[in-house]
Parts: structure tokens; C-alpha cells; sequence
């Protein structure tokens, strides 16, 4: 299942769909602006990913879509 949450309010809608996902199953993450891993209690769930297009947000977002296979080639 993918949902996707265009964050009219911030990442809370996007944090609640989340939060709703999990209580049915635990295999979700969340892929969300870098800031979301500060907070401690979403770390674990986040997948990092920088809005732009310049050089230091496309190495960052190659980041985060390598955490996304990852994760999902190990069963996610």
C-alpha cells in the first residue's frame, strides 16, 4: 500500500496516516522532509528525503531511495 499525504497542514497529515497505518500493521515507514528524523519518536519510521533540486538535495534524496530498497529487498 502507498499513501500519499500532500501535507496541506505541515507533516501532521501525513504523520497521522502513519500513526493510523501502524495500528494495522508495523512494516510502514514514512518518506518525509529530513526534518521529521529530528523528531525522536518518528526516527525509526522515516525515510529522509530534501525538496529541490540542487546538488546537495539530489545526494540526499539518492540516499534516502537507497534506505527505501533496502528496506523494501529485506521484506518491508
Amino acid at each position: 500500500v502507498v499513501v500519499v499525504a500532500n501535507h496541506p497542514y505541515g507533516a501532521l497529515d501525513g504523520v497521522i496516516l502513519g500513526h493510523l497505518l501502524r495500528r494495522r500493521r508495523d512494516n510502514v515507514r514514512l518518506v518525509g522532509n529530513r526534518p521529521l528524523e529530528a523528531v525522536r519518536r518518528l526516527e525509526p519510521w522515516v525515510i529522509p528525503v530534501e525538496p529541490g533540486s540542487d546538488e546537495a538535495a539530489l545526494r540526499a534524496n539518492v540516499r534516502g531511495l537507497r534506505k527505501a530498497v533496502s528496506w523494501l529487498q529485506d521484506g518491508g
